[in-house]
């Protein structure tokens, strides 16, 4: 007989019986009651092997029963949108309100190619220099200065016409600077009646105000 008080014995006991007798329902049983304190899970696996055996019976399905009541239910996995639930959200972060695009600041490419231009004009590289004046004027469109420099580089090469267009637009931008640009629409005037290379109508579209 097993010695339900001393489980490590018990269990050899009733191993070598079921191991004997496989077909015994009362070994099963009995192995459940021992397993019941230890591992409900194993005591509920006996009893259902005592039940197949023996259906009949109505103690085990009682036991069954009696233990399945008394086992607690294993807590419930959190659902996904539980843990998301729990966990604190990230603050919103929102972009200033603007009410007009922002502009970019092309001032130091601007300072940057005027300087290259004039470095260039003085070396003799003046097509180089009309391009650093162009780019400078495509960075800023309202640079008076780009305008001035392009103008007077353009002279250098004979462009009056351009030259005086450019001109006439730095007196536009800037017209506190006006005086000295029409020094620059001057300039441009002399040099084309000395070389003789700009029609007429050019030149009086230089010297008109």
């Amino acid at each position: 007989m097993a010695r339900i008080g001393k489980a490590k014995e018990a269990f050899a006991d009733l191993d070598k019986a079921i191991s004997l007798k496989p077909t015994d329902p009362g070994s099963y049983f009995i192995r459940a009651l021992v397993w019941k304190t230890i591992d409900p899970d194993k005591a509920i696996a006996d009893l259902d092997k005592a039940i197949a055996l023996d259906p009949a019976n109505p103690k085990y399905a009682e036991e069954r029963l009696s233990l399945q009541a008394t086992r607690r239910p294993p807590d419930p996995a959190p659902s996904p949108a539980y843990e998301a639930a729990e966990e604190p959200a990230a603050p919103r972060v929102y972009e200033p309100l603007q009410l007009y695009p922002r502009k970019e600041d092309h001032s130091e490419g601007v300072a940057w190619e005027l300087k290259r231009g004039l470095e260039q004009q003085v070396q003799g590289y003046v097509a180089s220099a009309i391009d650093s004046f162009s780019s400078a004027i495509q960075l800023d469109p309202y640079n008076a200065e780009a305008f001035y420099d392009l103008s007077l580089a353009e002279a250098s090469q004979g462009n009056y016409a351009a030259a005086a267009n450019d001109c006439r637009r730095a007196v536009e931008l800037d017209p506190g600077r006006a005086a000295a640009y029409k020094i620059g629409l001057g300039i441009v005037r002399v040099e084309a009646d000395r070389l003789g290379k700009i029609e007429k109508r050019a030149t009086d579209a230089i010297i008109r105000q």
